[in-house]
């Protein structure tokens, strides 16, 4: 397999114009997502910007007024946006990182607070318990899985689990710790041992299992559905952006290496597609091996090199990859 590469949007000029795509600008966007319908949406955490990409015109979803202001569109407000999914009905969750809550963007276009506390105080900590008794520290990835029954959250060194609908055996929804109690460090294991290292990245596999792209520990790990987490690839040594004999084809898994893993998106084939900083990887689950997105027919000895590969989403056999200040797009080709 081998992949074409374009600019969907955006390009090198840093700004936040809104209007074709060949012409918009975006101010250090972060990640994304691609609704069932293939709208586009952006966000840029540090200018609190919401972006929307749709039959080839860019425009603000939501202002950029600093603030926790649920409501509609135009009056609502986030603090540092970040990990943005959509469900199959259209509705959008977002990590409001610098509130440390969970809010929801309904396709009617009204904002809530779906988990964490609401209205001005910003309340932080480790508080596992009702939506609106919980609380977070700085929720960064988010991800749903296929069914759209629950809501996974990556946030310092924990991965959360918010119930969209209720579940067999259980009295209430409510916010609950899946795996990890917050220590920064490596460990595979048992719910309340495993640890991670900024955890940046989630995807839910077709199995029910969750990948995290654990940044820092340079490693994908899976936290199964009971919460027991073990590592599927990388062998916690940091690529070397420079070294063309890391992003060969077909490493086996635990041994290849990343540079900074951070956004991940699973295809209907269950693929694993990982944002690595300056290149784009892939991770079979199947054949237990890691592979470099590459340009060049059959030999794949020719990576395509990206300035900062960060969110990343799928959709329709092609993959958009959040690159600085552009989104692009790769069309992969058999050989």
């Amino acid at each position: 397999m081998f992949f074409e590469v374009e600019t969907f949007a955006g390009g090198d000029t840093e700004g936040q114009a809104d209007g074709p795509v060949a012409t918009a600008t975006f101010q250090f966007p972060s990640w994304i997502t691609v609704s069932p319908s293939g709208v586009v949406y952006v966000t840029e955490t540090f200018p609190n910007g919401i972006r929307k990409i749709e039959d080839g015109v860019v425009s603000t979803l939501i202002g950029r007024d600093d603030g926790n202001t649920d409501g509609p569109l135009k009056t609502a407000s986030f603090r540092g946006p970040s990990g943005i999914v959509s469900d199959r009905a259209g509705n959008l969750y977002i990590a409001d990182q610098a509130n440390h809550r969970i809010r929801m963007v309904s396709t009617s276009g009204v904002v809530t607070t779906l988990a964490g506390p609401s209205g001005d105080l910003l309340l932080r900590g480790w508080v596992d318990d009702l939506f609106d008794q919980s609380l977070f520290v700085r929720p960064e990835a988010i991800a749903i899985d296929a069914t759209n029954a629950n809501l996974y959250i990556a946030e310092s060194a924990r991965i959360r689990r918010i119930p969209l609908v209720f579940q067999s055996g259980v009295d209430v929804k409510a916010v609950r710790t899946l795996a990890a109690v917050g220590i920064q460090g490596f460990a595979d294991g048992p719910p309340t041992t495993a640890q991670f290292n900024s955890p940046r990245g989630l995807a839910v596999m077709q199995t029910g299992d969750l990948l995290v792209a654990d940044t820092k520990n340079f490693r994908i790990r899976r936290v199964a559905p009971s919460g027991v987490v073990t590592t599927v690839a990388g062998d916690g040594t940091a690529a070397s952006p420079t070294d063309s004999s890391e992003f060969l084809d077909n490493r086996p898994a635990l041994q290849a290496r990343f540079e900074r893993p951070s956004g991940l998106a699973v295809d209907p084939s269950g693929m694993v597609w990982i944002a690595d900083g300056s290149h784009v990887r892939m991770y079979s689950p199947l054949a237990n091996t890691v592979s470099t997105v590459c340009s060049d027919r059959r030999l794949h000895q020719q990576p395509i090199k990206f300035d900062r590969a960060l969110g990343i989403a799928v959709l329709g056999g092609k993959v958009f990859v959040v690159d600085a200040n552009r989104i692009r797009i790769l069309t992969p080709h058999e050989d």
